[in-house]
């Protein structure tokens, strides 16, 4: 994971990777060339931060030191279409503009890797949640047929609910659901209300009004 990651890094010019040959330096893509991948990840070698990744980490540092200091609101929200991609990108530019917090939207976090380092630990560290549900078909159940949302946000609303509950965190969270969803899992189980929505443009402007009357007031960091 460690070497793909590596890789991929060193394929977009942000880091340069090269392994000492006796007295004899030789690049990444050289050493690979003559003796395999297999054999460079073997043994030492050299990671060298590229001129032009030096900006991109310098962001990274960034965005990690302000996220500590002011926490981060979690974006759970669709990212099927472009509607839904755009509201997801829309919440995080309200949050930016109306707090000192960070919106978080885990675009394209859709490895085992980013799963466990990036959207366990935003939430784990999230000063609040919005979650908005879209549908995601008709599905048939003994009970008989019903619109379902995103499991993806229902696992995101599930781990949100056993860090308060287990963890005793403390974070407000905004609740979306586009109407005809039907209440399942742990939802089922859960008191909060959400709020019910036909259009995206309804949830950003509830949602930016929650933010400026402070009925959802972010948590604060300890």
């Amino acid at each position: 994971m460690i070497a793909e990651r590596l890789r991929d890094l060193q394929s977009q010019n942000r880091i340069v990777l090269s392994k000492y040959s006796g007295n004899v330096r030789i690049p990444f893509d050289q050493f690979v060339g003559f003796q395999g991948d297999n054999e460079f990840w073997g043994g030492g070698f050299v990671i060298e931060i590229a001129p032009q990744g030096r900006k991109y980490f310098e962001e990274l540092e960034r965005r990690d030191q302000y996220e500590s200091e002011s926490g981060s609101i979690f974006i759970s929200c669709g990212q099927c279409n472009a509607k839904e991609i755009k509201l997801g990108q829309d919440l995080v530019s309200v949050v930016d503009k109306n707090t000192d917090h960070k919106g978080y939207f885990a675009e394209n976090q859709n490895s085992l890797e980013s799963l466990s380092h990036h959207i366990f630990e935003a939430l784990d560290k999230c000063s609040g949640l919005v979650a908005v549900m879209h549908h995601r078909g008709e599905v048939q159940t003994l009970h008989g047929k019903h619109l379902r949302a995103s499991l993806w946000i229902e696992q995101e609303v599930a781990i949100a609910a056993f860090l308060t509950q287990v963890y005793k965190k403390n974070f407000p969270i905004a609740f979306y659901v586009q109407r005809g969803i039907k209440r399942e899992g742990v939802r089922e189980q859960l008191r909060i209300n959400p709020i019910e929505f036909d259009d995206e443009s309804e949830v950003l402007a509830n949602f930016t009004e929650q933010l400026k009357s402070g009925k959802f007031k972010p948590s604060v960091q300890v």
